[in-house]
């Protein structure tokens, strides 16, 4: 192959992996191996007219998957420009070339909300994905001074499947390796090795909003959960709040049904989950009403409260009633609802649409609380 001019060179700065930040357009630039597949790439890029902007990926599929992500930008495949080349012409040089194909990329890196945000906690969890075809369906970016962070997540791929790793989370570990000052080869390396059991557990750390509204209230909450259509909140439901104390059950006189009330309590949140994420939600939770169907009072079976949680979402956002689980007291021998009054009962808070399982909604509503006074007398105004 011979070599190239300067003025015959892709416009970015990138002659090795990850050369750092572009400041002038918020984008990052890095350099990846992708192998050549029997002439089958499994990259679509998009249309353009104007061959002097480098073309961008559309769609990706096959091994490439976990490499590269739609909105990457190729500006040189084994050391040529893309700068006006048609797509078939940069197509050829992708499959006809020996060995891997070396790709230099543009991408937007993401910044993920704790770096910048007060209203916003981290948390981690390990999560198991089975592998399918040798693939997670993840994309990672960053690496060596900058965290590794998930920039594509494939529809319908085994990330996608556990609904537990988003877009901006960071990636610690696979299995037993850490990818601390990992560069993104490295990274790509480490995830490319399949466990003879095909499962691979990935240690993710994520955001979660802090919610204080939640964490003050004193009266029934009504919460809209962001949710995309077929996406479980990630709750498993109960017909006894965990809020109480066993060890003063065990030591008392009282039996169970006596001291915890009968309802639908969250039992347990999955981890990295949507409602783990939103951050409004606690085990212990009792749930009143889902998407405006009551569900307390024994109105319908934890079979059925269930089946309404897991009921597709279409209107892109989960509406829950809940009884936080700080509202349950220990109080004259038995366990109830707190008997004090919210004092902004009104009080509406809309947050900005930040990440996956974001709350849109947090109402403390007269009606509501009034309501609940009526169905149940021992609340004590």
């Amino acid at each position: 192959m011979s070599e190239q001019s300067p003025s015959d060179r892709a416009m970015s700065p990138a002659q090795s992996e990850d050369s750092g930040l572009a400041a002038d357009r918020g984008t990052t630039y890095a350099t990846i191996s992708i192998p050549r597949d029997s002439g089958q790439i499994g990259i679509v890029m998009a249309e353009r007219n104007d061959l002097s902007f480098p073309p961008m990926v559309e769609s990706i599929s096959g091994p490439v998957a976990d490499l590269l992500a739609p909105g990457d930008r190729i500006h040189q495949v084994d050391g040529v420009s893309t700068i006006g080349l048609s797509n078939q012409q940069i197509f050829s040089i992708l499959c006809h070339g020996e060995g891997p194909a070396v790709i230099e990329i543009e991408y937007s890196f993401p910044e993920y909300i704790s770096q910048n945000s007060l209203c916003v906690t981290t948390k981690i969890a390990q999560i198991t994905v089975e592998r399918e075809n040798g693939c997670l369906g993840l994309t990672l970016r960053g690496g060596g001074e900058y965290p590794l962070v998930v920039t594509n997540v494939r529809m319908n791929g085994p990330v996608f499947k556990t609904g537990q790793i988003k877009p901006g989370d960071r990636v610690l570990r696979v299995d037993n390796v850490s990818l601390l000052n990992k560069s993104l080869s490295e990274a790509q390396h480490i995830l490319k090795d399949v466990h003879a059991s095909g499962y691979t557990n990935l240690m993710i750390e994520y955001d979660v909003s802090v919610m204080q509204t939640v964490e003050l209230s004193m009266g029934p909450l009504l919460l809209e959960i962001e949710r995309p259509m077929n996406e479980k909140l990630g709750l498993i439901l109960s017909n006894y709040s965990s809020a109480v104390n066993l060890n003063d059950i065990y030591h008392s006189s009282y039996k169970l049904n006596e001291v915890q009330p009968d309802g639908i309590f969250i039992a347990s949140i999955l981890p990295a989950s949507i409602a783990d994420r939103c951050g409004a939600l606690t085990v212990g939770d009792q749930i009143l009403s889902i998407d405006e169907s009551v569900v307390d009072n024994g109105v319908c079976t934890l079979e059925e409260a269930t089946a309404l949680l897991d009921a597709n979402c279409v209107k892109g956002y989960t509406q829950l009633h809940i009884l936080p689980a700080h509202m349950f007291v220990r109080r004259r021998g038995r366990y109830k609802e707190r008997d004090t009054k919210n004092s902004e009962l009104s009080e509406r808070i809309a947050l900005k649409d930040i990440f996956h399982g974001e709350i849109r909604n947090a109402v403390n509503t007269e009606d509501f609380q009034t309501a609940w006074q009526r169905q149940d007398p021992s609340w004590e105004s």
